[in-house]
């Protein structure tokens, strides 16, 4: 059963790999402004796996689903997202138990990328400061992120391997 090559084409039984590879060729071509060429279509966990080559030498991988209706640049295992999802658990877990709070200003852009440096489960660690001013000024803060453990406060952003130096918790 042959589709229309359009962007969201549904088909009953799945289009074929000429389809995705039109398809996947359309969208990447429009968002890299320039045309790549088509290295390899190939069928990938229930999906089309469309590579293409990419000035100079590089390869580009884009995934379109059976029916033609979705795009993606990426795909993780189910195990992978498994995996990482634990581990962050446990690491935000860790800091907890050692004492780390995180005190932090709510729309602060630095804020926001240290609770996302130290995983999805962080903002479990965090106070914000715009909810509670007075608490945050008796601390001592003078600056956002501010990461606080065993009484001490330090100041601005922190590296993932520095917490786990600072804590010994691992990520």
């Amino acid at each position: 059963m042959a589709c229309a090559a359009v962007l969201a084409v549904a088909c009953s039984r799945g289009i074929s790999e000429q389809d995705a590879a039109r398809i996947a060729q359309q969208l990447v071509n429009q968002r890299q402004g320039e045309v790549l060429e088509v290295m390899q279509v190939r069928p990938v966990g229930g999906l089309h796996k469309v590579t293409f080559r990419a000035p100079p030498d590089q390869y580009v991988d884009v995934f379109i689903s059976q029916d033609g209706t979705h795009f993606s640049d990426s795909v993780r295992s189910v195990a992978a997202e498994q995996a990482e999802l634990a581990a962050d658990r446990q690491f935000a877990q860790c800091l907890k138990t050692a004492g780390v709070s995180l005190l932090v200003g709510r729309n602060h852009a630095g804020s926001q990328q240290q609770l996302l440096d130290l995983g999805r489960f962080a903002a479990s660690l965090a106070i914000a400061c715009d909810d509670d001013q007075e608490n945050c000024k008796k601390l001592g803060v003078e600056e956002f992120p501010t990461l606080r453990h065993d009484g001490k406060l330090y100041g601005g952003r922190r590296t993932v391997p520095w917490v786990e130096t600072l804590t010994g918790c691992k990520r």
